[in-house]
């Protein structure tokens, strides 16, 4: 069929077991910007002519982005698609390949700042955006 599929789960439960800062304690909170669960899912399809197809899904759970558990950061789902062709020629293989990152067009932070000042915890991952290239292999 050319179909293969890579399912990938991590669950994480870290919380501070003594931890006091500036007179505050947060002994028994969750460790910020790390979530409890993440999952990947793929699904890459190659066809004999040298078509290819990869579509993946990444879930990253909720977290929180200070010690004290107080700003939560919503959990989010983002989707890729990537098509692509190989074509031989001799000992070269040519490759061009386009993606669209964020198919949904999810908003999400790319990064938490733990404990930020000021309040400025978050940096926004980009919107549905488009990529493509070209990769060369040579095979001897």
């Amino acid at each position: 069929f050319g179909l293969t599929a890579y399912t990938s789960y991590t669950y994480s439960n870290f919380s501070y077991d003594e931890y006091t800062s500036n007179n505050s304690d947060f002994s028994g909170n969750i460790l910020p910007a790390i979530p409890r669960n993440i999952l990947f899912q793929e699904i890459r399809y190659n066809h004999p002519n040298g078509f290819n197809a990869i579509l993946n899904a990444r879930y990253v759970g909720e977290m929180y982005a200070d010690d004290a558990n107080t700003i939560k950061i919503d959990d989010f789902t983002v989707l890729n698609l990537r098509i692509g062709h190989e074509i031989f020629m001799d000992k070269w293989v040519v490759s061009p390949f386009l993606g669209v990152n964020n198919l949904l067009d999810v908003g999400y932070y790319g990064n938490i700042r733990i404990n930020a000042f000021g309040g400025r915890f978050y940096e926004p991952a980009p919107g549905i955006n488009v990529y493509g290239g070209v990769k060369v292999r040579f095979n001897y």
